[in-house]
């Protein structure tokens, strides 16, 4: 198992599938690759100081270690996103809760890769992010005298 280190890799597994729980949120991304399972962290500033927040992930990544990697889908990127309620939740409760938050995610419909190219492609055709969207015109444009 591998650990996702890139931003842009932590932003297409935001794409995917999601599962919540009191103390973490799983999210989840299938890959188009042969590579291992790879995992993150990430705990944001509103959940406390530095060591708060570096006691946070390291909760998370002792529960990753603990878990057994059978839930884990092979070609697939999780991050999970630490809330401050890790700090005070029973560890063997996050363990389960984790445990279960991958049987969640295992049935929702699989996820497929997120493609950029896919997602952009509707816009480029039609000239438009948001077609029929009202203009953000003022009425205070200048005439020429």
């Amino acid at each position: 198992m591998d650990r996702l280190r890139q931003r842009a890799d932590f932003l297409a597994v935001a794409n995917g599938a999601r599962a919540n729980g009191t103390a973490f949120v799983l999210q989840a991304r299938a890959r188009d690759d042969d590579g291992p399972i790879r995992i993150g962290f990430t705990v944001t500033k509103k959940n406390g100081n530095a060591p708060q927040r570096n006691r946070i992930r390291r909760r998370l990544r002792e529960l990753v270690k603990r878990l057994d990697v059978i839930p884990m889908r092979p070609h697939h990127d999780y991050v999970l996103v630490g809330r401050r309620a890790a700090l005070d939740r029973d560890f063997a409760t996050m363990l389960e809760d984790l445990r279960s938050a991958f049987r969640r995610l295992d049935r929702q419909a699989p996820s497929k890769p997120f493609s950029s190219d896919k997602a952009f492609s509707s816009e480029a055709a039609s000239g438009s992010r948001h077609e029929g969207a009202p203009t953000t015109d003022t009425g205070t444009s200048r005439q020429p005298n």
